[in-house]
């Protein structure tokens, strides 16, 4: 989210409804991105009001939906990307759970053009990730997931790319390049410091620059 004009939550969701009027079902997700939940204040929350919902539920299928919520949401209306646009506008939905295997081909299927990144981490670094949430991580349920991915890159095979986890600790720069060629977006090495991300939220309280200020990728340092 350090590129120019692009922007998402820190997870989404919303993919897993099996059309949009049924978003209001997919929980955690649909409590999370209401506005003032439980007095949250991350800015990487949608922060949508109830009229906001009605509204994306109405919509005629999932690309109509994001359009709406592009047009409600903070995030894609109160950040700054003055020097390449007025303010972000392609998304980025990153959400886990989409590739559960009873979701990825229909995840896919709905979003039609728009290319999928999956990360790919070694079972046991997905292990002691789902651990420290107090989940125990079964090899034979990993392997099902990444076997799904597989088949169903094969039937998408220009729409979806897989990133090995250890390529990318060991050399986040050239990985990510290879990403953003992938996306049709031009990589540039400062990303890693989040520059851009920094520089979109400076009309925000001083408590969210200061936790973004604090953020940069260390390599093999992100274990979850």
């Amino acid at each position: 989210m350090n590129a120019p004009c692009i922007i998402g939550a820190f997870e989404t969701g919303f993919l897993i409804a099996s059309e949009p009027a049924s978003i209001d079902k997919v929980d955690p997700w649909y409590q999370w991105h209401k506005n003032n939940n439980n007095g949250s204040t991350s800015p990487f929350l949608y922060r949508l009001q109830e009229q906001d919902y009605q509204d994306m539920k109405k919509a005629n299928n999932f690309v109509q939906m994001y359009d709406i919520l592009r047009s409600k949401s903070h995030l894609f209306n109160d950040l700054i990307d003055e020097e390449y646009c007025s303010k972000p506008y392609q998304m980025v939905d990153k959400t886990p759970r989409y590739v559960y295997p009873e979701y990825f081909e229909d995840v896919v299927a709905k979003t039609p053009n728009v290319p999928v990144i999956v990360l790919v981490k070694p079972f046991e670094k997905q292990k002691e990730s789902w651990a420290r949430r107090n989940t125990v991580l079964r090899k034979e349920w990993y392997d099902k997931v990444f076997q799904n991915v597989e088949n169903v890159q094969q039937k998408y095979p220009h729409r979806i790319m897989l990133v090995q986890y250890d390529e990318l600790m060991a050399d986040p720069s050239l990985v990510m390049n290879t990403v953003f060629q992938f996306i049709g977006l031009e990589w540039q090495s400062d990303y890693l410091a989040m520059t851009g991300l920094k520089k979109k939220f400076v009309n925000y309280p001083q408590d969210v620059q200061n936790t973004i200020a604090k953020w940069e990728f260390v390599a093999n340092k992100h274990t979850d």
